[in-house]
C-alpha cells in the first residue's frame, strides 16, 4: 500500500509458476524481506546469504548485496558449496558491470573467482566476462590472457576450450592457441559443436 517494492521477478514464467511467485510475493514468503528476517536467525547460512545477495544485486541494491555476497565468500572460502565463486562473480556481473557500471571493479571480481577458484563453474563465466570488458577496452592481449586462465583452471572441461575459441572466433583474436583450444574441445566433447568452433 505504500508503494515499496516487495520483490523482482525477471524472465518468461508459465502461468501457474507466476501466480505461485505472486502469491508467494504477497505473503511475504520467499521476498527479499523474509530472507532480511531469516538472517538473523541464521547469519551464517551460507545459501540464504547468497539467495539474499543476489536478488538484491539485480534489485540495484548495490551495497547490502555486497556485504551479502563477500560475507558468502567469508563463510566459504573453499568454494564448497560453489556459492562462494558464484558469489564472486555476481558482485562482477551484476554489482558492478550492470549497475555500478564500475568495469575495473568488475574486472577485480572476475579475476580473484579465476585466482581464487579456477577450477568452479563461475571461473568459467568470469574469463568470458573478463574478456569481453579487455575487448570493449581494445586491449585484445588481455582479452586473451584472460581466456588463457579459464582453459588453464581446468583442462577437463570442453566447454572452457570451445567457449574460448568461439570468443576468438567472433573477437578476431587471431591466436594460435585459439585454434588449439578448440582441437581440444573435439578430444573431450563427441557432439557437432566443438567442430563448428574448430571450423
Amino acid at each position: 500500500p505504500g508503494g515499496e517494492e516487495i520483490d523482482r521477478s525477471f524472465g518468461f514464467q508459465r502461468a501457474d509458476m507466476f501466480r505461485r511467485m505472486v502469491d508467494n510475493m504477497l505473503a511475504d514468503r520467499g521476498t527479499v524481506g523474509d530472507m532480511r528476517r531469516q538472517l538473523k536467525s541464521r547469519p551464517d547460512d551460507v545459501a540464504l546469504l547468497h539467495r539474499l545477495g543476489m536478488q538484491l544485486a539485480l534489485r540495484g541494491e548495490t551495497t547490502e548485496a555486497q556485504t551479502a555476497l563477500r560475507r558468502t565468500v567469508a563463510l566459504d572460502p573453499k568454494d564448497k558449496s560453489g556459492l562462494a565463486s558464484q558469489s564472486l562473480w555476481v558482485i562482477g556481473r551484476y554489482v558492478h558491470r550492470m549497475k555500478t557500471r564500475d568495469l575495473v571493479a568488475a574486472a577485480a571480481a572476475f579475476n580473484e573467482v579465476l585466482k581464487r577458484f579456477p577450477k568452479s563453474r563461475a571461473a568459467r563465466s568470469s574469463g568470458i566476462d573478463l574478456a569481453t570488458l579487455h575487448v570493449r577496452k581494445d586491449r585484445k592481449k588481455e582479452a586473451f590472457n584472460a581466456l588463457k586462465a579459464m582453459v588453464k583452471g581446468d583442462s577437463k572441461d570442453a566447454h572452457r576450450y570451445v567457449e574460448a575459441a568461439w570468443f576468438c572466433h567472433r573477437q578476431k583474436l587471431a591466436q594460435p592457441d585459439c585454434v588449439t583450444w578448440a582441437q581440444k574441445g573435439t578430444q573431450l566433447r563427441a557432439d557437432g559443436y566443438p567442430w563448428a568452433a574448430l571450423g
